[in-house]
């Protein structure tokens, strides 16, 4: 294209000439109006990404003009104006900070992040605790004010240091197995206490405190384990000794009623005398080599007995004589009923 293709004819001229100005002035046009197009989509794209915000439910967001506060945005979309106005957000639900010793728990569970605090004696105590909170939706553009701009920020300059201070606060008032045991829920109380008041302050509305370890000193978990030792050993003994006297109750109460047996069976006997000769009887007759002597009872019984040569009805004085077995039946039954017992006499 040459320069002659960009002359303006003001004061007339050829056909030719008029020809070209006009296509001149058109690719002009052409070229603005593509340029008034790519604007408006930059500004278009600009407004569609950046000049719509969406807020999601549970969460809300601060809106800032020129770096002032204007207002907080509740859940939807909403229209501000690109690169001028500012949109930062906040979440309102019930969040968790947690501070232990236990690798893998916490904000900084790659180490111990336990409290460590000292009760009122002096015992050094290693306490984990979960701090249950959440940030006061119509409080968020304080919070953005004076806190910070995140969640993050609310854990880092309220909860985490606000959170230990109470703890070692309320743990010097205690002593320490009175929170490890006795007093936890107290413990615990005053703990919620102190930072419901400091979180209140804050735009943070404290839900509850959980006290999920208490790390007593070593020496002080060996002397207890003793002592629970100990304490089992002394029950074991106390119930060893009351069985023991459980026996000898049992014991007495067995001799008692057979004294009382004995007592009813000499009545019986006493009373019909001739029941103790027929066990008396029953008693020694299976022996072959017993001779019945006469008693007083006047019952008199008589067997014959091998002789030493084998004479089995030898009467001589060579006979052998082998007493029976006079104690099968007991002595004390013939006293009860006042009857002298058979006499056996051995040769």
């Amino acid at each position: 294209m040459s320069s002659d293709d960009f002359d303006i004819d003001l004061g007339g001229g050829s056909g030719s000439s008029d020809s070209g100005g006009g296509g001149g002035r058109r690719g002009l046009v052409v070229a603005a109006a593509g340029l008034t197009l790519l604007v408006l989509v930059v500004v278009l794209v600009a407004f569609v990404f950046g000049g719509i915000v969406t807020v999601d439910e549970g969460t809300r967001a601060v809106h800032t003009s020129q770096g002032k506060v204007v207002g907080v945005y509740g859940p939807g979309w909403h229209v501000k104006l690109p690169v001028i106005d500012g949109a930062h957000h906040f979440d309102v639900r019930t969040q968790e900070y947690t501070m232990s010793s236990s690798s893998g728990e916490g904000v900084k569970s790659n180490r111990d992040d336990s409290i460590t605090a000292l009760s009122s004696e002096g015992m050094e105590l290693d306490i984990d605790v979960t701090v249950r909170y959440h940030v006061v939706p119509n409080e968020v553009d304080a919070i953005y004010s004076t806190v910070g701009t995140s969640n993050e920020e609310i854990n880092r300059k309220i909860v985490r240091p606000t959170a230990r201070s109470a703890v070692r606060s309320c743990a010097a008032e205690y002593e320490g197995l009175q929170i490890y045991s006795t007093d936890r829920d107290r413990f615990r109380t005053c703990i919620n206490s102190q930072l419901s008041a400091e979180f209140e302050a804050n735009g943070v509305a404290l839900e509850t405190v959980q006290i999920r370890n208490v790390q007593l000193p070593p020496k002080v978990v060996e002397a207890i384990n003793e002592k629970q030792a100990t304490e089992k050993r002394l029950e074991k003994k106390e119930t060893e000794i009351e069985i023991e006297k459980k026996e000898k109750e049992r014991a007495v109460i067995e001799a008692e009623a057979e004294a009382e047996q004995i007592r009813i069976k000499g009545e019986a006997l006493r009373d019909n005398p001739e029941i103790l000769q027929l066990r008396y009887i029953d008693a020694i007759r299976s022996n072959p080599n017993t001779v019945y002597i006469p008693s007083d009872s006047g019952l008199t019984l008589t067997r014959e007995v091998d002789s030493p040569n084998g004479n089995a009805n030898a009467t001589n004085n060579s006979s052998r004589v082998v007493a029976g077995p006079a104690a099968a039946v007991d002595p004390s039954l013939f006293a009860a009923v006042g009857v002298d017992p058979p006499r056996v006499a051995p040769v």
